[in-house]
Parts: structure tokens; C-alpha cells; sequence
């Protein structure tokens, strides 16, 4: 038989200050998938130069895109974490 005890709710930390268990494995979930979402932008952002600062792309393929080329040349110098 396996017992698993596991703190539920608020306990007392290392520095006698109150740790909500919950609230934190919210935050770190948070963090994670903020960190996706700015993984995620920079990738497209990076995919997104090759389009506007090549030429070989066609305005109506950035159309297909829902761009135009000043749109996809601004998008791609904001930074990763602005949407």
C-alpha cells in the first residue's frame, strides 16, 4: 500500500510566510504557456522575414496571408513578446 500525502491548501514555507500550492502551479502554468506564445511568435516572425525581405514572394501570396507587405514588414520587427 502506497500512501501519497500531498499539502492541501496553504501551508507554511521555509520562511514562516503562508504557500498557496494551487496559486503557484497556476502561475508556473501561466509562465509555460506564456513562454509558448512567445516561442511561437518569434518562430512565425523568423518565417514571416524570409517573405518580405526576399522578393520572390508575390503580393497576392501575402494577400493569402491577410497581409501586405508593409503589414508583414511591421509584424516582423515587433518583438516577440507584443502581439
Amino acid at each position: 500500500m502506497r500512501l501519497a500525502i500531498e499539502p492541501a491548501g496553504p501551508t507554511i514555507g521555509m520562511s514562516g510566510t503562508m504557500v498557496d500550492h494551487d496559486r503557484a502551479e497556476n502561475r508556473i502554468a501561466h509562465l509555460v504557456a506564456l513562454v509558448r506564445l512567445w516561442m511561437q511568435r518569434y518562430r512565425e516572425r523568423r518565417a514571416l522575414v524570409g517573405y518580405t525581405d526576399l522578393d520572390v514572394v508575390s503580393d497576392h501570396i501575402l494577400r493569402d496571408l491577410g497581409l501586405t507587405r508593409a503589414e508583414a514588414r511591421a509584424e516582423c520587427r515587433k518583438p516577440f513578446w507584443r502581439q
